[in-house]
């Protein structure tokens, strides 16, 4: 019935190149980027973690990517970070980007924070027609009623629901997801099948 949703932002911090041996020109970027790298992880284990859905669970974010530097001999003139953070149903990117910026500003970092990417979370109101047909439909075809729940990872539903089109998620069982070997059970493959079938009977017949 839900799930989250999730913003990729770009941090930057700018510093000044010099040679390596002229401390008293070059600035490096690097330095107070650790700043903000270490403001994330606190803020992300002491608030996030307590900002909890009933359905997904806790927000969260992390540092991802970092890259900063030209040489070693040389001051860094810039420093870039690349954030993931994990979003509630009702939290939003611009939301998020603040958060970040008030973050550098309390490390004392001057940084350029930027939303590169995002997609919304999903949650799909429990009395919509597609819920009542999936609901009907597992039923039937695995035998007991549906425990109704939400997932912490992101699906294309979101997608679907943000057109205003209302969405829920129901799949086969399995384990790996992005790891060296992800597996999917066969028998609850033929069950989905069968499950879909009879939830578009069930929802056009409903909506006839």
């Amino acid at each position: 019935m839900a799930h989250k949703g999730f913003v990729w932002i770009t941090v930057r911090t700018k510093g000044r190149a010099a040679h390596g041996s002229r401390w008293d020109l070059g600035t490096s970027a690097i330095g107070p980027m650790a700043r903000i790298v270490e403001a994330i992880g606190t803020y992300d284990r002491e608030t996030l973690r307590k900002r909890v859905h009933p359905l997904v669970g806790p927000a969260s974010m992390h540092a991802a990517l970092i890259q900063g530097g030209v040489g070693i001999s040389t001051y860094a003139p810039e420093c870039t970070l690349r954030v993931e953070r994990r979003t509630l149903p009702d939290e939003t990117p611009e939301q998020v980007a603040t958060e970040i910026r008030e973050l550098a500003k309390r490390a004392g970092v001057e940084a350029e924070v930027e939303i590169e990417f995002s997609r919304p979370a999903l949650l799909c109101d429990p009395k919509a027609a597609i819920a009542d047909a999936m609901r009907g439909a597992i039923t039937k075809v695995a035998g007991a009623a549906p425990a109704e729940t939400g997932v912490w990872y992101w699906m294309d539903a979101a997608i679907f629901a943000a057109a205003g089109i209302p969405t829920v998620d129901y799949g086969p069982t399995g384990e790996g997801a992005h790891e060296a070997v992800e597996w999917v059970d066969c028998a609850s493959v033929e069950r989905t099948a069968a499950v879909l079938v009879e939830a578009a009977h069930r929802f056009f017949e409903s909506a006839s």
